[in-house]
């Protein structure tokens, strides 16, 4: 960032501190217990809070996450191949209309109980880089990593899968808060609060492909199960 701040300045650039031009969502910070030899996709949203379209980047400020981890950062419109190193930098695909910018971290802590690791990225608006907002993971190895709620998610069915028309989940915990569905490309496309432990989603206005769907608790545990539209 100290570059791109020089580079501004030398350039006699009109950059103003306005407030940002995206809120993050569900909020900029995620903390959670790692299921071992499990994969867990942790991603935060960016809203955008303007009418104009935004193009963001990201830029690693901080990672202690051990080498043996396996995992990936990606960004809306785009996968940066690992969890970079600090310095590693990623640019979004445009986010405009009802689009929502991404930073997701994918990761698997494998066999290791006993790590604490944290990943910091800053994401800011490229036309306003001073305006940005750090995201944060952190991370708990700890073999007691499986909440109550996500040991009960784990149990939600959805069905028909493959589908078309109306997916029902059943089982669903009493504590869930909220279910969402997102695309392949990382984008909300539906989002609701059930009101039972059964539920049903209306795919007719999805088009046919991949769904992730996010089965969320009040203590922010989360099961995803991915879902496929036909």
């Amino acid at each position: 960032m100290k570059k791109l701040i020089l580079i501004a300045l030398l350039s006699g650039s009109s950059l103003n501190f306005m407030a940002q031009t995206f809120t993050n969502s569900p909020n900029d910070t995620i903390a959670l217990n790692l299921p071992g030899n499990f994969y867990s996709e942790l991603p935060i949203y960016q809203i955008n809070q303007t009418t104009d379209t935004l193009r963001m980047s990201v830029e690693v400020v901080y990672n202690d996450v051990p080498s043996g981890w396996d995992g990936m950062i990606c960004v809306f419109g785009n996968c940066l191949g690992s969890i970079l190193p600090v310095g590693g930098t990623g640019v979004q695909s445009d986010v405009w209309g009802n689009n929502q910018g991404m930073v997701r971290l994918t990761v698997n802590p494998f066999n290791d109980t006993t790590t604490t690791a944290m990943l910091r990225v800053y994401c800011y608006d490229n036309t306003l880089p001073f305006s940005g907002d750090t995201l944060t993971w952190i991370l708990n190895s700890s073999p007691t990593s499986i909440s109550e709620y996500e040991l009960a998610a784990e149990k939600v069915t959805l069905y028909p899968n493959p589908a078309k028309g109306l997916v029902n989940l059943n089982q669903l915990p009493a504590e869930t808060a909220v279910i969402e569905v997102y695309d392949i490309a990382g984008k909300l496309v539906k989002q609701f609060k059930p009101i039972s432990t059964t539920a049903s989603i209306d795919v007719n206005d999805l088009e046919p492909g991949i769904y992730q769907v996010n089965i969320i608790g009040n203590d922010n545990g989360m099961v995803s199960k991915k879902l496929m539209v036909q």
